[in-house]
């Protein structure tokens, strides 16, 4: 078994902004919003959970 140096969440989120990545935030807030989103997709959001269901 291994130790990693920092959490798997932390190392996704600081990461350089991918296609992948894009598509996944996309998702998310075209589920919210109920419309198509176009690529690529600029956000400020941490996680896609944020897009689609914001703090409160």
């Amino acid at each position: 078994m291994t130790r990693r140096s920092r959490p798997i969440d932390t190392v996704f989120v600081r990461r350089r902004p991918s296609r992948a990545r894009a598509g996944i935030f996309a998702a998310y807030e075209s589920a919210r919003t109920g419309r198509k989103v176009g690529l690529p997709f600029a956000t400020t959001a941490v996680r896609p959970i944020d897009l689609w269901k914001p703090a409160s």
